[in-house]
């Protein structure tokens, strides 16, 4: 499990993280040339010192291993000092670091969505992939029309979660 993937991020457990991401990242650089690019939640950006727990896991984390993507702003760590760049959406220019507060009010009837949710569905989808085949620590067989895990009950297993009685999503 990611730890800063979690709500309870703090000036503890960021350490851990930072720790997590680097074992990731050298994992997937040296395994499979894959770079480990964190995205950040709001939450990361607590005042800690002279800056934030964000700061914090930048001075952390390794360069050659970890990168960070902020929406459409991406940092990353170049040669040991930080550098950031404004990009533009590839999909959508129009999104900003709000999309998930863009999200919400699109729920409430109040706004456009400033992207469509195809792709959030497809970004998201390839984040949970990937964690369940770090998870299991092997390759998954995927049907590529809707994103099932094929042949891996194991795997397919961690796609779950038990829900407490009356809260079970339905569709």
């Amino acid at each position: 499990m990611i730890r800063g993937a979690l709500s309870s991020f703090s000036i503890a457990t960021s350490p851990q993280s930072a720790g997590e991401f680097n074992t990731i990242g050298k994992a997937l650089r040296e395994k499979h040339g894959l770079t480990f690019c964190y995205h950040q939640h709001g939450y990361e950006f607590v005042k800690h010192g002279d800056g934030t727990l964000f700061d914090l896991l930048m001075e952390k984390t390794y360069p050659q291993d970890v990168s960070f993507e902020l929406d459409n702003k991406l940092i990353k760590t170049v040669g040991g000092a930080a550098k950031k760049t404004n990009l533009a959406n590839s999909a959508d220019p129009g999104l900003d670091d709000t999309h998930a507060q863009n999200f919400i009010e699109a729920i409430r009837g109040n706004a456009k969505l400033n992207a469509p949710i195809e792709q959030g569905f497809r970004s998201t989808l390839m984040a949970q992939l990937g964690n369940i085949a770090h998870r299991t620590g092997r390759s998954l067989k995927i049907d590529p029309t809707n994103g099932h895990i094929l042949d891996d009950p194991e795997a397919a297993k961690l796609w779950t979660r038990q829900y407490e009685p009356g809260w079970e999503p339905t569709v």
